[in-house]
This record gives C-alpha cells, structure tokens and sequence, in this order.
C-alpha cells in the first residue's frame, strides 16, 4: 500500500490521531527520549502534542507501541541535511533530545517534507520553539 493510500485509509476508519502525517524513522539514540528499537512512525501534530504511531512491517499499526510527547518540552530544534534523508532534533529543557528521521528529495516524501516544516512552524509559534545555533546531540 502507498502511503497516500495507507493515509487515506486510516482517515477514513477515525485511527489518525493528529494532522500533518509524516512517515517518519526513530532509533534509539544518546538523547534518552525515544530508547526503543528502530521503527516506522507516522508523527503527527494535535494540541501541541507530537503523536508517533508506530507502524508495522506491511504498514498496519502496532497500538500498543503508540506513544505522544508534549512540544511545550522543547525548546530548540535542529534540521540536519543528510543527502537522501533529514534529521529533525528536538531538544529540551532539560538536555534531552529526540532525533527523528525522514527521508527528503523523493516524490513520495515531499508530503513529509512539507509537514515537518509546517508542524515546526505551528511550534514556532505555539510553544516559542526556536533554531538551536548548533547541533548539540554530538
């Protein structure tokens, strides 16, 4: 199933939970939000509340592995270029982080690509989110 259709049909039966759906990758990483194993999500935005619904391998969701993060948390974002994918990095008021990665300069990411700008520009916003001046997950 392509994720347009994937999209459509979980509209559809009400198990989207936010707007702005991005297909999105976690892994466990130094940042101690997200200490899971590696996994397909869709991320999406509601009430300043990141929803990551975790996506199975024939793209059926696993519920039990849902999981949401309140964006009031963080402060700072990074946006790293990668050549074939980005990596969007929040960072909180405490030194935590979460790196979430998607893939760019596709023709089925453009979707992502375009929500993942607009769901930092509602955070821009809403949760006075500003660009870190340097990459402090390294």
């Amino acid at each position: 199933m392509e994720k347009r259709e994937l999209l459509l049909a979980l509209r559809r039966e009400g198990k989207l939970k936010g707007h702005k759906p991005c297909f999105v990758y976690l892994k466990p990483n130094l940042g101690k939000i997200y200490n899971e194993g590696s996994a397909k999500f869709i991320m999406s935005l509601k009430d300043d509340k990141l929803y990551f619904q975790r996506l199975t391998l024939f793209n059926g969701l696993r519920e039990s592995d849902d999981f949401s993060l309140n964006c009031k948390r963080f402060k700072e974002y990074n946006l790293i270029d990668k050549t074939i994918s980005m990596t969007l990095i929040l960072y909180d008021i405490n030194g935590l982080f979460i790196e979430i990665n998607y893939k760019a300069r596709r023709k089925d990411s453009f979707t992502t690509e375009d929500n993942i700008v607009r769901i930092l520009d509602e955070l821009k916003k809403s949760c006075n989110l500003k660009e870190a001046k340097y990459d402090r997950s390294e």
